[in-house]
Order: structure tokens, then C-alpha cells, then sequence
């Protein structure tokens, strides 16, 4: 099995779970963008994983640029997926559905869509991206041999949505059961800057428009001030939430860590 992503399956515990799940009984190939400090090739959990370089990532953020970007991801996905010969070829997200259809037609092979998300919903999408994303997932989702949602409740609004005729497949994003995990790391950082500190409200998460992540800034001014808040994440808002905290002179009170891997999330959330 190939799967298109453009998440890092280390930060992505759903991702991670799924394509161990799979690997224990096929072979499992991701394919997802290389990140500044990551590595092109590695073997997470019995699964291969390898990364592709878009030379147009620094280009500014806007319509006309990310078709540019597109562009380029589709040509190197398309190359890169059809020279892997799988059997089915599995779009882990509606950005990664065009590449995953063009490939699983070229090499007559299946296609699995996992509309891990209502994509065409998600707060902060630009609206031409939006109407181009629904006239995608509208052609593309009768198409591809199954269609899997995260829970019932979105399979139901993809079938009306859509009219499509086979409800899509659900399977449920369960974690594992796993033994306790030491707690504390992220007291440990917070306590590295400021020494120990009182309460810990954490946010973890992307940090993304219309999460109210401003208001929850804004409002640390009224909270006790042994109490201290944390983002634990990473995405477009963590510049403007810095500045926001200086602002407000709450920056002594407002911290940012970087996301960690999701087998190591738990002992981080533990912690507040």
C-alpha cells in the first residue's frame, strides 16, 4: 500500500496509528513533505517512510503561489508513486486525493480516500481554495474504490453532501493502550525559563485561525498570576500569539513549545 500525506507521521498519532495497524499485515509505503530537521528516509513502526523537497515552499503564502506549490507536489507525488507499483493507493486527506487518483489509474490499481477531516469546513480556508477543494472532493469521492471517515456523524454529511450512494467506511482514530507515562516534561521546560510554576493551562494543537487561540491570550491578563499557559504546537498563528503576549505584557506568562512526537504527547499533557 502507498499512502499520500502531508503531515508528519511523527506528530500525527492518527497517521502513526493507522499505518501501524496496516504495516502488521501489508507493506506500507508514506510518502509526505520533508520538514527543515527531518529525515528523507526512515522506518517508523514497521512501516517505510520517505520524504519529497518542494523547492517552491518559500514562496509567499497566497492562491496564486500555492497553485504554483501544488504544481509541484502533484508532479513529484505522481513520479514518485507510480514507481512504487502498489496495490492500492491511499489519500490520507483531501489535498493528497488528486495525486492518489492520477497514480492508482495510471498503474490500474485501487484507491482509498480517508476524509479524516470535513476539509471543505475547516475554519480559516481561504474561500477560492475551498470552492476548488469541494469541486475536487465532489468528482473525485465516486470515483475511488472506498471512502473512509473518521466517525459517523461526518460519514452521514459526505453521503448527503455529496449524493453518493454507499455510505462511507467508518473507522474510529482509537489510541492504543499503553503503560502510564512519566509526567512532567512539560512542567520540566516551563520551570528551565520562569523556575517552578503555579498552575499550567496547555493548548496543544496547530495553531491555526479561528481556534480563538487570541482571545485565550488576551485573557491570561485575568488569571491568577501563578498561573501560566502554554501552545504546544506548531502552525501560522505562533508569531503574531508572541507578539500579541508582548502586547499584553503577558509574554512572561505565555509560552511556546514546539510540537513533540505524538508516542510522547501524553507525559507533556500530563503535565498541566
Amino acid at each position: 500500500m502507498f499512502r499520500l500525506a502531508t503531515t508528519d507521521v511523527h506528530y500525527d498519532s492518527r497517521a502513526n496509528r493507522e499505518a501501524g495497524t496496516l504495516a502488521e499485515e501489508h507493506d506500507v509505503f508514506i510518502l509526505d513533505l520533508l520538514l527543515d530537521n527531518g529525515e528523507r528516509k526512515e522506518i517508523i513502526n514497521g512501516f517505510q517512510v520517505e520524504r519529497i523537497r518542494l523547492w517552491t515552499k518559500k514562496l509567499p503564502k497566497n492562491v496564486f503561489f500555492w497553485a504554483i506549490k501544488y504544481i509541484e507536489y502533484l508532479i513529484k507525488v505522481v513520479a514518485r508513486a507510480v514507481s512504487k507499483r502498489a496495490d492500492v493507493y491511499h489519500a490520507y486527506n483531501l489535498d493528497t486525493l488528486i495525486p492518489a487518483y492520477i497514480s492508482a489509474k495510471l498503474r490500474r490499481a485501487k484507491v482509498v480516500y480517508y476524509a479524516r477531516e470535513l476539509s471543505t469546513e475547516i475554519a480559516g480556508e481561504q474561500t477560492p481554495l475551498r470552492s476548488f477543494w469541494r469541486c475536487v472532493e465532489r468528482m473525485l469521492i465516486r470515483r475511488v474504490d472506498r471512502v473512509v471517515a473518521a466517525n459517523e456523524a461526518r460519514a452521514k454529511i459526505m453521503q448527503d453532501e455529496y449524493g453518493i450512494e454507499r455510505t462511507p467506511e467508518v473507522i474510529l482514530s482509537c489510541p492504543y493502550l499503553i503503560e502510564p507515562h512519566p509526567v512532567g516534561k512539560l512542567r520540566a521546560a516551563v520551570r528551565d525559563k520562569i523556575g517552578e510554576p503555579g498552575k499550567i493551562v496547555i493548548y496543544q494543537g496547530a495553531l491555526l485561525r479561528d481556534r480563538c487561540l487570541e482571545q485565550v491570550v488576551m485573557s491570561v491578563k485575568y488569571l491568577d498570576d501563578d498561573i501560566v499557559v502554554v501552545f504546544l504546537g506548531y502552525g501560522e498563528l505562533k508569531d503574531s500569539l508572541r507578539a500579541l503576549a508582548k502586547e499584553d505584557r503577558v509574554n512572561d506568562r505565555v509560552f511556546f513549545h514546539d510540537a513533540v512526537p505524538s508516542k510522547e504527547l501524553l507525559s507533556y499533557t500530563a503535565s498541566a
